[in-house]
């Protein structure tokens, strides 16, 4: 308990230290984020801060590696993809890198990653059994490049993805921490309290955003976690699923939308859920709150039960997305009508 303290402490000065030293950094060498139509801001913002979550969680991973107190597959696992994926965020942030160049990038990071964990060619999800066979590890990378991408994609409001970042880390570490010889739990602990630091100059209004180098790696590094926690028997990839799901819920359903609306899918857009609550008036602070409420009231206490329940897990899965998406379109609806108001 102590050691968590000192841990939690350390890592949140460090990290909030860190950020507010890349703000001034950011902002004399012009690495900042330009307003535009899609844009939820409206003034110039360093962006590029999450760099502070990604070298804390590297330095903890190295730590913990050279004390032997994780799983070595999943340490070069992580460390590999994570320095591949954040230098592509980061170079991203400051020379926009072209879609397919950063394909390319992400996805032989991933793949790398997923050679080197060497995860097992099924999932459980309560008590059926999904075997992938010899498309496994092509199946691990979509998901991975999916879940990826999807954070990247929900990075738009001030504390939206940190909201979601600390719910997902705390809740795994807790359910993780328990658990014998599982010392993963210090590695998101550390990933909590260096995205809590990181929060004190992202809450809106943000004086810095977290820019691809944070989104995408802290994608990434939640994905990589269920799919080793999945094969190692820890904790179930549903568990993940569940966590995970206002973010791969709004993000998912958003893509399949416009795909039948026949727009260009892979173009940046501003047609997210949560998007929509600013455009209905909502604050950064009311939408970033609203978030944590429905993770700490109903996304966690589905999850809970789930790992409970795990013979059942499956139907505690299915309810949560259904309820996700019962709330995604109700808010796509509400929206519609907002703009047929507006638009008269």
């Amino acid at each position: 308990m102590l050691l968590s303290i000192v841990i939690f402490s350390l890592v949140f000065i460090l990290s909030a230290s860190m950020t507010y030293k890349l703000i001034h950094l950011f902002r004399a060498t012009d690495l900042v984020d330009v307003p535009n139509e899609r844009s939820s801001h409206k003034v110039l913002t360093p962006k590029g801060g999450g760099l502070s979550i990604v070298i804390l969680t590297l330095i903890a991973l190295v730590v913990l590696s050279l004390n032997h107190h994780e799983n070595i597959n999943f340490s070069i696992s992580m460390m590999v993809g994570l320095i591949a994926i954040a230098t592509t965020g980061f170079f991203d942030d400051i020379y926009n890198i072209s879609i397919l160049k950063r394909v390319v990038l992400y996805g032989s990071a991933i793949f790398a990653s997923i050679v080197i964990l060497e995860p097992e060619q099924k999932i459980m999800i309560g008590n059926i059994s999904v075997e992938f066979g010899s498309i496994a590890y092509v199946v691990y990378a979509i998901y991975i490049f999916w879940v990826l991408n999807l954070f990247n994609f929900m990075d738009g409001t001030d504390g939206y993805v940190a909201v979601q970042t600390l719910t997902t880390s705390i809740f795994s570490c807790l359910m993780l921490i328990g658990m014998v010889n599982v010392h993963e739990s210090i590695l998101l602990l550390v990933i909590f309290s260096s995205t809590l630091g990181f929060l004190v100059w992202n809450w809106a209004p943000a004086k810095i955003f977290m820019g691809d180098v944070g989104s995408c790696s802290l994608g990434f590094i939640f994905a990589l976690f269920s799919i080793f926690t999945e094969s190692y028997g820890y904790l179930s990839i549903s568990i993940w699923l569940i966590l995970l799901s206002p973010f791969i819920g709004d993000a998912t359903l958003t893509l399949f939308k416009r795909v039948i609306s026949g727009e260009t899918w892979y173009q940046a857009h501003n047609g997210h859920a949560y998007q929509k609550l600013y455009q209905l008036g909502m604050s950064h602070k009311k939408i970033a709150l609203g978030l944590l409420v429905m993770n700490t009231f109903f996304v966690l206490p589905i999850a809970y039960y789930a790992q409970l329940n795990s013979e059942i897990e499956i139907y505690f899965l299915i309810a949560c997305y259904t309820i996700i998406g019962l709330t995604w379109a109700l808010i796509s609806r509400y929206h519609c009508k907002y703009k047929d108001v507006s638009n008269t």
